[in-house]
């Protein structure tokens, strides 16, 4: 039997843990409200452009610090590409385009289906195929999400969600998902924070091309106090302090008691839309809300 003060550590722990997971999600849950603020007056694919090269900038003193591994195989090598390319290229340039067409409470919830898609890949990958509940837990997901894309806020609505912008998030939450899983190999291979560090960096050693054009060459005059400040935001807590954060909860509390965590984004993000933007959700929002979150608790528990 343990020690009640080996018990009370472990409580502590999964306290800290716990607080970290909440507080990365609470990030996390801004960032499409952020991201709105941000391409007020900064470009959209710039935008994206500019959090990977910033974050990078961040992040490099800190790899070449602590001398963090790189891959040594070449399958090694391809997951990290693969993790730069559609997590922090692809992604966060689709994000900063899909926002400025539709609604943060859209966006929200469409990111919540995050890891039925996530789920999806690896199965592909490992040809493990789930068992039926997964499927039925899947298809309540994309109902959901089919429900939320072709209901529309109602006319006049503060940022009224658009077709074409569900589109863009729900491209950028299959891409994402592919990358998550091309990270999460990485990290098996030589550990999460390194395997985030390294993504961010090569992802802007790829961007620097694209970024010595007009694209990013535009007037920083015409760029406003709060879009600096959104995008310090997205650099330094999306980008780096989020991963950080949410690493280390898994680490210390444990993937099965951590992941839940997520299930609050949506329900943030929502909170946020309507309590700050001043946004409206509609019943669409809510059942789509209901449908996304219903089939990834089915998935979890198959």
């Amino acid at each position: 039997m343990s020690s009640p003060k080996v018990s009370t550590r472990r409580d502590e722990g999964y306290g800290w843990a716990l607080t970290a997971a909440l507080a990365a999600t609470l990030i996390w849950s801004a960032t499409p409200a952020v991201t709105l603020v941000a391409v007020s007056t900064i470009p959209p694919v710039t935008l994206g452009v500019l959090r990977t090269l910033f974050a990078a900038l961040v992040v490099l003193p800190i790899a070449l610090l602590l001398r963090l591994p790189w891959p040594r195989t070449p399958a090694g090598w391809l997951d990290l590409v693969l993790s730069s390319l559609l997590g922090f290229i692809a992604y966060p340039i689709l994000v900063s385009i899909g926002i400025t067409r539709t609604s943060t409470a859209h966006a929200g919830v469409i990111f919540a289906a995050a890891p039925i898609f996530t789920g999806l890949f690896s199965f592909m990958l490992t040809r493990a195929w789930p068992k039926s509940l997964w499927w039925l837990g899947a298809l309540v997901a994309i109902g959901g999400q089919s429900v939320l894309v072709l209901g529309r806020a109602p006319t006049g609505a503060v940022n009224p969600a658009s077709l074409e912008g569900d589109l863009w998030i729900m491209a950028a939450t299959v891409v994402v998902s592919a990358g998550y899983v091309a990270g999460g190999r990485l990290a098996g291979r030589i550990g999460s924070w390194p395997g985030t560090v390294w993504s961010i960096f090569l992802a802007a050693l790829m961007l620097i091309p694209f970024a010595a054009t007009s694209q990013v060459a535009f007037d920083w005059h015409l760029v406003s106090a709060h879009s600096l400040a959104a995008l310090a935001f997205l650099v330094i807590l999306t980008v780096v302090l989020g991963y950080v954060l949410w690493y280390w909860a898994l680490d210390q509390g444990g993937a099965a008691a951590i992941a839940p965590v997520q299930f609050l984004l949506p329900v943030f993000t929502t909170l946020i839309a309507v309590g700050i933007l001043g946004e409206s959700v509609d019943l669409p929002v809510v059942i789509a809300m209901a449908g996304v979150l219903a089939g990834v608790l089915i998935c979890r528990r198959a």
